[in-house]
């Protein structure tokens, strides 16, 4: 990782991380999303959308912001 020009980027995960929410976000799918949940909260997320709960349709999971 020493050749990582971004300095936030301390672990793979992170650059993993970084380009899927830039994907996400160059694609538009945020605006099919119906839920919005923090990626710890993933299992909640993942039974409201199989019940159809809440009129859950698209969740996204977003990873917390580093500190």
């Amino acid at each position: 990782m020493d050749n990582v020009p971004d300095p936030t980027i301390q672990e793979p995960t992170d650059a993993i991380l970084r380009i899927t929410t830039t994907a996400i976000c160059a694609l538009g799918v945020e605006d099919f999303a119906t839920h919005r949940l923090p990626l710890d909260e993933g299992p909640h997320g993942f039974e409201i959308f199989q019940k159809k709960q809440d009129g859950a349709v698209k969740i996204l999971l977003r990873p917390r912001a580093p500190d």
